[in-house]
């Protein structure tokens, strides 16, 4: 049976832009795909539970958060607790096996030391979607799936030149969910950058001015939620970092529906009184629109799925398969993207593996 939660629930607030074109553009949108309009990135929050490995959050938006100390309690981060090891301004090097079983972990401290900590019990892994299959990999763990189905959203850039008099400066904020056709499932994400965070180094690399007298552009990242393409991570030796394969825009699916998705956002900016100038026109009456999509990439920090529960990860208590006592606790153990952003999938799953473990 489906269990329902509610994690955050905030106060309602306003799309971060103003002006006559930025109300016509979401009024557009609401009404040509039948979908409310996001007013607030913390508006409305709440998670479901279908069972693991199945995981969703819907609507799935949220703020970012950080394993910062900041974040750490007063009285755990300046006194001695049995339970908690801090170690700032480290990294973890590798993780030493004895067989299949975790026995100590390797780290460099603030200095440069290598350093070694025994295992006492069990190890509980939460690097990440990109560096936990990373450090597995580099620890000599073979278990099938570790770095495979890196999930990320990804998609294109839409940049609008708008007269000044329609719009106010702002930053950023997300418009919609929106589906393809029938509005019953969600397709894509728009997030709207305003002119005090327009991409300058796009602008100058398709030869329009940073600086447009009387006019601002503004930026429309247009994201997939449910990307089909199937990226990797992996260890090589002697490189200190991982080799990440987003494999995007490899999928025909995904650059069909980016394609489709784009000329609609083109079409409703169209009416709310601005011009495209990214992809160019010429693109869209026939010229090759899926080169500007792919030079216009636009990737979220979604990085998910690489030690997937029920795969890599015992789904009953987060176990890497094959081994004693190391669990992994992380964006890595999503079977699926989350359609929205991860921060919340996380802290979901750290609730639900706190019990299990």
């Amino acid at each position: 049976m489906a269990q329902a939660m509610s994690i955050y629930r905030s106060s309602e607030g306003n799309l971060r832009g103003t002006g006559p074109f930025l109300q016509a553009f979401v009024n557009g949108v609401s009404v040509s795909k039948g979908v409310p309009v996001v007013e607030d990135y913390n508006t409305g929050i709440g998670a479901c539970i279908s069972g693991i490995p199945q995981l969703f959050v819907d609507p799935a938006i949220g703020v970012r958060s950080s394993s910062n100390t900041a974040y750490i309690p007063d009285n755990l981060l300046y006194t001695n607790n049995s339970n908690l090891l801090l170690r700032p301004k480290s990294n973890i090097e590798r993780i030493v096996f004895d067989g299949k079983r975790a026995n100590a972990v390797e780290w460099t401290d603030e200095d440069g030391v290598l350093r070694r900590t025994l295992v006492g019990h069990k190890v509980v892994l939460c690097a990440g979607g990109i560096y936990t299959p990373w450090l597995l990999q580099k620890s000599g763990c073979n278990t099938l799936g570790i770095g495979d189905n890196l999930l990320n959203h990804y998609g294109t850039t839409v940049i609008a030149r708008v007269p000044d008099t329609q719009v106010r400066p702002f930053s950023s904020g997300p418009v919609a969910f929106v589906s393809r056709a029938d509005g019953k499932e969600r397709a894509w994400q728009i997030v709207v950058s305003g002119p005090s965070f327009v991409n300058e180094a796009l602008l100058k690399d398709i030869g329009l001015p940073v600086k447009d007298p009387g006019y601002h552009y503004i930026t429309f990242l247009f994201w997939l939620l449910d990307p089909k393409v199937r990226g990797s991570i992996e260890w090589e030796e002697g490189k200190k970092s991982p080799n990440i394969n987003l494999r995007q825009f490899e999928d025909p699916g995904d650059v069909e529906s980016i394609e489709e998705g784009v000329r609609w956002l083109s079409e409703v900016i169209g009416d709310a009184g601005a011009d495209v100038v990214y992809p160019p026109k010429y693109a869209f009456q026939g010229g090759d629109l899926q080169k500007y999509i792919s030079l216009g990439v636009s990737s979220t920090d979604h990085y998910s799925g690489t030690c997937a529960l029920g795969h890599v990860v015992e789904p009953s208590n987060f176990k890497l398969r094959e081994f004693e006592n190391l669990h992994i606790v992380d964006t890595s153990v999503f079977p699926a993207i989350p359609d929205g952003n991860t921060t919340f999938p996380a802290l979901l799953v750290a609730e639900i593996a706190a019990d299990r473990i």
